[in-house]
């Protein structure tokens, strides 16, 4: 019997380095590295998993000058956006935005010749979205915009867009008694 209720959700070690690319000549992602996680015996391997919101005092460098303050818009979040926008006008330009966050956070710069197709910025796009708003439940609105599919939280499924997915049910007390209803 299993008598420990609480449940946190833990990313295999190893997925964890590769996924903020620290195998890489250069690259110390500081938002691998800023205690937002925290490392667990996991057996035969470590585990990590997120504290960005557990009670747990996070270092300086990642907490906000008001207390539990959390943000609506940050400046990455408006340079991804730039980024987005400019890329079919200009890929130099958009890159030059990516790459100033990556180099913020201690990451090489993406060479345009690695993102020569919008499908490719694409996914250097949300692979950088991921590790920014890791836990943030941003993604969701992300995937829903660009109407792209994703791996669910195990990565074992797939997940195909669909009005399934994106679009909320309509809450029955808003049909009832909402004015929109009539």
């Amino acid at each position: 019997e299993n008598t420990n209720t609480q449940q946190h959700f833990y990313l295999d070690g190893d997925k964890f380095n590769a996924f903020y690319e620290t195998a890489s000549a250069g690259n110390t992602d500081w938002r691998r590295i800023a205690e937002m996680f925290e490392v667990v015996d996991g057996g035969n391997q470590a585990n990590v998993f997120c504290r960005k919101y557990n009670q747990k005092p996070l270092n300086s460098g990642y907490t906000y000058s008001g207390a539990n303050a959390v943000p609506l818009i940050r400046l990455p979040e408006m340079y991804y956006i730039l980024a987005e926008v400019n890329y079919s006008k200009d890929k130099e330009k958009a890159l030059d935005y990516l790459n100033a966050v990556r180099g913020s956070r201690g990451l090489a710069d993406i060479e345009v010749s690695l993102v020569d197709s919008r499908d490719k910025f694409m996914k250097e796009m949300t692979r950088e979205r991921m590790r920014e708003f890791y836990g943030e439940g941003q993604m969701f609105g992300f995937y829903k915009c660009h109407n792209l599919g994703f791996r669910d939280f195990q990565d074992k499924v797939d997940i195909v867009p669909s009005k399934d997915i994106f679009v909320l049910p309509w809450p029955k007390s808003e049909q009832e008694y909402g004015v929109t209803n009539q």
